[in-house]
């Protein structure tokens, strides 16, 4: 099986270093570059082809709602996670209300997972939830 082709999207490097370790310890990850931007994952969407891209939700110049908009919309097969080290609630409930209003291309289940966070769900009550 190919691995999945990655890449990471974060304007802090320690947080682009904690994903890379963790996804370094499954051999079904390959990272195949990194970003700092909205810009950059819109880019590099374009010049690598991911399967899936790690993207935080807060930067400068594109947030990751912008960047995921104009990705999904030239390349609905990418598959975009979004990540975020705030645990600040009201960061999470813009999310929800700005990802209906920006991306329509969401699929069912991104919507469920979605409409958990703006609920201020763990990860872990997604994954039993869902």
């Amino acid at each position: 099986m190919q691995p999945f082709r990655v890449l990471l999207i974060d304007d802090h490097a320690h947080a682009r270093e904690g994903m890379r370790q963790i996804l370094a310890q499954d051999p079904i990850f390959e990272i195949i570059a990194e970003g700092t931007t909205g810009k950059d994952a819109f880019e590099l969407a374009e010049q690598w082809m991911p399967d899936m891209i790690l993207m935080d939700i807060h930067m400068d110049e594109m947030d990751g709602l912008g960047a995921t908009k104009l990705i999904k919309e030239r390349y609905p097969h990418v598959k975009i996670v979004m990540v975020t080290v705030s645990d600040d609630i009201l960061h999470l409930q813009e999310f929800p209300r700005r990802a209906r209003q920006e991306s329509s291309g969401l699929t069912q289940r991104e919507q469920e997972i979605l409409e958990c966070v703006a609920k201020g769900a763990s990860n872990r009550d997604i994954a039993e939830r869902l």
